[in-house]
């Protein structure tokens, strides 16, 4: 190969090479730098997490005092004395069935969608400060997940801010609230499964023996037709007391 068919070669090369470069500084350049967020986005955003953090804790006591449910469906379930409490009796057949936490959850999500404009008060203090906030309900969706030292709500509610010349656009809300419904839930159902297990006596000895592991106090609270209530007492500050009803089953019927 002679040399000015080497040279050829190094001039091409270097056109692609410069060429690719060129290419790449410009798709950098292309891409914008994330804008932090102004001070009426922060301050909106602020203003949504306290919002359903406030209403997911009111939906969380709720749930616990019914069992499960924010308010009794038309199944059996037991009522505490004159206390708000009507603990959902979970049967299978005789025997009790597991709380399900997707239930739970489900519960938790409606309930939010539910004080949604109440908890917002159609954004009356922004109003007062010269904005406008326009949402698009049928967008609206909430979901909540339930962990064992938490519960974390995610909240797609699609808004327009608009101040002056300027508008704004937020979609994704996230928070949590440090709340050991999950835990509690998971101890109710091993106690439940235990109950089975002996199903003509209440399990006494089971419910002292998880309290003790577990960290927490109990009431039980017998009522009639075989059922009776447990009450699991965090011993955790600030945290609620989970109700769940059960079935005892009666001899030859189990």
């Amino acid at each position: 190969m002679s040399k000015a068919q080497i040279t050829i070669f190094i001039i091409i090369g270097l056109i692609i090479l410069g060429g690719a470069t060129a290419y790449f500084f410009l798709q950098e350049k292309s891409i914008p730098e994330a804008r932090p967020p102004s001070d009426v986005e922060s301050s909106v955003t602020t203003f949504m997490q306290t919002c359903l953090q406030n209403t997911l804790s009111e939906g969380i006591k709720s749930v616990s005092e019914h069992g499960g449910y924010i308010t009794p469906v038309p199944v059996p379930y037991v009522t505490l004395g004159t206390q708000d409490v009507n603990a959902i009796l979970y049967t299978r057949g005789n025997a009790s069935a597991n709380i399900a936490k997707d239930n739970i959850e489900r519960e938790l999500s409606i309930y939010l969608l539910s004080k949604l404009d109440s908890c917002t008060n159609n954004f009356a203090d922004f109003t007062k400060q010269g904005l406008t906030i326009e949402t698009i309900p049928a967008q609206t969706n909430l979901a909540v997940t339930i962990y064992p030292d938490n519960v974390a709500v995610q909240a797609d509610y699609p808004m327009t801010i608009t101040q002056t010349n300027s508008k704004y656009g937020l979609k994704t809300f996230k928070t949590s609230v440090p709340a050991k419904l999950g835990k509690y839930v998971d101890i109710a159902n091993a106690l439940i499964e235990e109950q089975n297990a002996n199903p003509y006596q209440v399990c006494i000895s089971c419910l002292s023996k998880s309290a003790l592991t577990n960290g927490y106090l109990f009431n039980l609270i017998v009522g009639g037709n075989n059922t009776y209530i447990v009450q699991l007492i965090p011993t955790e500050i600030n945290e609620k007391p989970f109700y769940y009803a059960m079935v005892m089953a009666e001899r030859g019927e189990a």
